[in-house]
């Protein structure tokens, strides 16, 4: 396996994990909400 395969891969699967991780943290909120830098005021 050459390098350019094993980065491909490795970018892969951290997309992967990134949107399980993100997936989870969603349902575990509920309803979703988008991630903002600072917290939205709430009116």
């Amino acid at each position: 396996m050459n390098k350019l395969q094993w980065i491909k891969l490795s970018v892969i699967t951290l997309c992967a994990l990134s949107s399980i991780i993100f997936y989870q943290s969603v349902k575990a909120q509920g309803p979703v909400q988008l991630p903002t830098h600072a917290p939205a005021p709430s009116d």
